[in-house]
């Protein structure tokens, strides 16, 4: 007998994106408080999966990981134990520009236990000049092992 098991490794997010409004100098914002929501990302494939991440840079005058620009994983409501607590960064972490880090270790693909927040923390530099600032945040998929 043969048998064969292939293993499918899909994500999504339900919350794509988000918009912190205007900001002053030394201003610290995040979305612990749902405002605005956190990213949320969910396991549509048929295996346990990592989850890393990385980001353009933000600022104008920070273009490397630093704490102005930070992420955390947290559980989505209703879903504790989605994702191993203890290998995922679930405190605040540099946003990596350069490279990319393991941010959600082992995340479940059963209904309702499937899914994990990607928390952003803000603050803007002391120098950073006015305008719009945006980052691509760009999460990669993998099969955990």
């Amino acid at each position: 007998y043969h048998v064969n098991i292939t293993a499918t490794v899909t994500i999504s997010l339900s919350n794509a994106s988000m918009l912190f409004g205007t900001l002053a100098p030394l201003t610290v914002d995040d979305t612990t408080d749902d405002s605005p929501n956190p990213f949320t990302i969910n396991n549509d494939g048929n295996s346990v999966t990592n989850i890393s991440v990385n980001s353009s840079a933000l600022w104008d005058v920070i273009s490397y990981n630093s704490s102005y620009y930070r992420f955390k994983v947290d559980n989505k409501s209703g879903e504790a134990g989605a994702f191993s607590w203890i290998g995922s960064i679930v405190d605040w972490y540099d946003m990596p520009i350069s490279g990319s880090v393991v941010a959600v270790k082992e995340l479940n693909y059963g209904v309702g236990n499937d899914s994990a927040e990607i928390d952003i923390r803000l603050e803007v530099p002391t120098n950073e000049g006015p305008g719009n600032k945006s980052a691509i945040v760009v999460f990669y998929p993998g099969l955990a092992e």
